[in-house]
């Protein structure tokens, strides 16, 4: 429940900037993380890169701190503690919390003007490939 939650905030917040930019057909069968993609994110203000951000945030936050909840309860309770994050939340975290969400707009901006040929990648599979699994790597190291 608490997931679908999230993504229902995630989606409207999608929602939201896309419906404010007119630009968006959805079909029916489309996921609604790949409707943003660069050419949406390039004609977006930066107040609704900001929406966007600020609401992808709140909800992996949100489900962060309901997790961290859980597995007090868990331990306490003696039982086994039961880890509810998926790999993206907790990529999201630990590789972004030091990031300002200005700095995170600033580099999905960068990536696209790099890479013009990539217009039609979905921004949150910029965010992912580009800049969290990276950091997720340097860590390792």
């Amino acid at each position: 429940m608490r997931k679908l939650c999230c993504l229902a905030v995630l989606a409207l917040c999608l929602w939201a900037v896309c419906a404010e930019a007119g630009e968006v057909k959805t079909p029916a069968n489309t996921n609604a993380v790949d409707i943003l993609t660069g050419e949406l994110w390039q004609k977006s203000s930066p107040e609704e890169k900001r929406a966007f951000i600020f609401g992808v945030d709140t909800a992996v936050t949100v489900e962060y701190y309901v997790n961290t909840k859980y597995e007090e309860k868990a331990k306490k309770t003696g039982k086994k503690v039961k880890h509810t994050l998926s790999p993206f939340e907790k990529g999201w975290m630990k590789a972004l919390h030091e990031m300002h969400r200005k700095d995170l707009i600033a580099t999905i901006d960068a990536w696209y003007a790099e890479h013009p040929e990539s217009i039609e990648r979905p921004v949150m599979a910029v965010v992912w490939y580009e800049i969290i699994a990276p950091r997720l790597s340097e860590d390792k190291k």
